[in-house]
């Protein structure tokens, strides 16, 4: 009966360290969206992210937090780690730039990344 109490907790454990996992991610994909509109809107606030352009960006850092998760299980030497993790941000960030925002949006998030600059 303890074995089997014992078993039932540490299945249940498991359970809820899974949803934990994917809430940080989520979250991490929500500060990701946030940042991008931020720096968007500082530079014109008129060009802001649209509701699909959101869902798009959130769906591409999920799968790319899931790619990198992966990547910490396999490979163990860290310098290999963060070269492709590196990739990984580039690709994403080249995805976004290309195919989800706008021209003017574009123009606004280089805007206000310069003004942070000076």
């Amino acid at each position: 009966m303890k074995k089997l109490i014992f078993t039932a907790l540490l299945l249940i454990g498991f359970t809820f360290s899974g949803f934990a996992q994917s809430d940080k991610m989520k979250e991490k994909a929500n500060q990701k969206i946030e940042k991008i509109n931020t720096q968007i809107i500082k530079g014109n606030e008129s060009v802001a992210l649209t509701d699909e352009q959101k869902e798009k960006i959130y769906a591409l850092e999920i799968e790319k937090l899931k790619k990198i998760k992966s990547l910490r299980k396999e490979i163990k030497d860290k310098t290999v780690l963060k070269e492709k993790i590196k990739a990984l941000n580039k690709a994403e960030g080249k995805e976004i730039s290309q195919n989800i925002l706008t021209k003017e949006q574009k123009k606004a998030r280089k805007m206000a990344k310069e003004k942070i600059k000076k």
